[in-house]
């Protein structure tokens, strides 16, 4: 192996697979369930009807809202922290590539 052809072992696209199908996985998995208001009022619904309802919906629906918006934080903070992981590898895999290419040079 010429070791001028070194290249990092870190994958970016790796990463980005990681993150995509954590993010798919989990999160839009999650936004899909509390979006889905027709499942969440069949399931939470009493039998009321007229103002009481439409308030019960009302809340519901700022609530599933909310959740949302909670989870686009969390996803956020984990894409975050996945990607600031990868590019502390990246940087360590360049000083490991770097002075492995040194160390053959002086030899």
């Amino acid at each position: 192996m010429n070791l001028s052809e070194l290249t990092y072992g870190v994958s970016k696209k790796g990463v980005d697979e990681y993150y995509e199908k954590l993010h798919t996985e989990a999160f839009k998995k999650a936004e899909e369930a509390v979006k889905d208001y027709d499942a969440l009022f069949t399931t939470l619904k009493t039998g009321w009807i007229g103002k009481a309802e439409e308030d019960y919906e009302k809340e519901v629906k700022q609530a599933a809202k909310k959740v949302e918006d909670e989870l686009e934080k969390v996803d956020k903070i984990v894409k975050e922290v996945v990607y600031k992981i990868k590019d502390e590898m990246f940087k360590q895999d360049k000083v490991i590539t770097d002075e492995t290419i040194k160390f053959s040079i002086k030899q």
